[in-house]
């Protein structure tokens, strides 16, 4: 008997349910714990992911892979399995030694690994179309689609591709005030990335809509666009103040199986070491809260959005952005009447499958014509820009990556760089060299340079000359060799007296 368990009804080997398959209980909780996970085996529905067992619970409203504890697991052994005590004539549940090496060993392979659930058709890297519920073993997605669209053709052309591009223009994107076409051809591209994430692997970069004025339809435009991809308006919620509070968000979301992230109203400029690495990155691995251990390796594949009026970015945040600018020339964009749709959430969810078809309809054009390379590749997000934004490029003859232009112009980290070597240039050996510390000194007794000091200490947030010395020394090291202007900062040599590096601003040599 295991002290703590409370026994079965009594029962003889042959009374026992049909239903169940009893073993013999020894004590050995390594062959019961054999035993355990080859009748777990038979269970549908659970999975591997992220080196865990997860159950894929089918829900009216949005099926999720939930992490199973030992009580869940004891739920499902009880179905399947029980141990006969043969000193006692009765059965007993699964002892807690059992359900721990259970969950122990499910990484060993006999569980498939699944990356996460899709509420609607979409292709895969091979370009064939992924339409049949249930787990699919090529993505290690599960289909569980709330729509049923009408097949797409095996062989579309590309003037199949423009007329579907044609519908969703007219139909949906008709009347925001995109301020060009590479705006648009940009919500193309998320549009496609949403519908069409798994025919790549790799990081998505994020798509700030931005706007001169309020009531323009940023988040109309989000919510349009995931109406369609996934059957329902996505939620927003405002970015985290601080960096381990984002971090700590990414690997909730990336543990919950989160696909779509909406920053709404964002007023800062975008940036912060993890939000850096979550766009940049696939496997997402954190500091478990409380705790000294790190979470198991998760797989991230969000698809970040960002709205808000005149968006900017912050340190290296630039190069992972792509922006959909609005341009409104009402003052009041929110009384705009004349729309095509009354209410466009409403009609991107009648004619949703109609949408989506069109969406894989330019997927699978593309890849039928052989993947045309595109003109330009994002950095970082090369497996991005061959499968989606050359799909965009071919279809409409815009490329989408055009638009990354807009965001280093109105980059914060960008606007300071300019500052800090034109700034330096104006020193009296800022040509020839000089230490920070000098800098500082000189900075603050010229009254002529009184706005470039002003934008260190905003830049930094302190006047404190220790503090300034050694952040103005950090960015000086991470900006050194770029050119700015036709000027580029550079290290010149060493002070052999204060034993500090001397900064220079000299001309771009070819």
């Amino acid at each position: 008997m295991i002290t703590g368990y409370e026994p079965e009804a009594p029962a003889s080997a042959a009374g026992l349910r049909p239903d169940r398959m009893i073993l013999p209980w020894d004590h050995d909780a390594a062959v019961a714990a054999d035993s355990a996970m080859s009748a777990l085996e038979a269970a549908p529905d659970l999975y591997l992911q992220g080196g865990k067992l997860v159950e894929f619970t089918p829900t009216s409203e949005t099926p999720r892979l939930q992490p199973l504890d030992q009580p869940r697991i004891r739920e499902h052994l009880d179905r399947r399995v029980g141990w006969f005590n043969v000193a006692t004539g009765r059965t007993i549940s699964p002892p807690p030694s059992v359900l721990s090496l259970v969950l122990a060993r499910a990484p060993d392979g006999r569980f498939p690994v699944v990356r996460g659930v899709l509420d609607a058709p979409t292709i895969r890297p091979d370009g064939s179309i992924l339409s049949v519920p249930g787990y699919d073993p090529l993505t290690g997605l599960i289909l569980a689609p709330n729509i049923v669209i009408e097949p797409t053709p095996a062989n579309p052309s590309l003037e199949d591709a423009r007329a579907a591009w044609e519908r969703l223009r007219g139909e949906v994107l008709v009347d925001f005030p995109f301020r060009g076409d590479i705006d648009r051809a940009v919500a193309l591209a998320s549009l496609l990335t949403l519908v069409g994430r798994p025919t790549y692997s790799g990081p998505t970069p994020l798509f700030g809509v931005s706007a001169n004025r309020r009531g323009t339809g940023k988040d109309l435009l989000v919510r349009s666009l995931a109406t369609i991809a996934a059957g329902r308006p996505l939620d927003s919620s405002p970015p985290p103040e601080s960096n381990s509070e984002m971090r700590r968000r990414i690997t909730a979301m990336a543990r919950s199986g989160v696909r779509v992230v909406l920053l709404g109203n964002v007023t800062e400029p975008l940036g912060g070491a993890a939000l850096e690495d979550a766009m940049t990155t696939v496997n997402w691995t954190d500091r478990v809260l409380n705790q000294s251990t790190m979470t198991p390796s998760l797989t991230l594949s969000l698809t970040w959005f960002a709205t808000g009026n005149n968006l900017r970015t912050k340190g290296d945040f630039a190069r992972r952005m792509l922006p959909i600018h609005l341009a409104s020339a009402d003052e009041f964009p929110e009384m705009r009447t004349g729309f095509r749709h009354d209410s466009l959430l409403a009609h991107v969810a009648a004619d949703r499958a109609s949408l989506l078809r069109d969406c894989l309809m330019i997927l699978r054009a593309f890849h039928v014509a052989g993947r045309p390379a595109p003109p330009t590749r994002l950095g970082s997000f090369e497996p991005w820009s061959e499968s989606v934004a050359a799909a965009v490029h071919w279809t409409t003859g815009v490329d989408p990556i055009a638009a990354q232009a807009a965001v280093v112009a109105t980059d914060a980290g960008e606007e300071f760089r300019r500052i800090l070597v034109e700034g330096w240039a104006a020193l009296t050996r800022g040509a020839i060299g000089t230490s920070i510390l000098d800098a500082l000194n000189e900075i603050r007794s010229r009254d002529d340079l009184t706005g470039f000091r002003d934008a260190i200490e905003q830049e930094f947030g302190s006047s404190e000359s220790g503090l300034l010395n050694r952040k103005l020394g950090n960015r000086l090291r991470t900006i050194e060799g770029c050119v700015v202007d036709g000027r580029v900062l550079i290290k010149v040599g060493q002070d052999s007296v204060q034993n500090v590096a001397l900064w220079a601003v000299r001309p771009q040599t070819p």
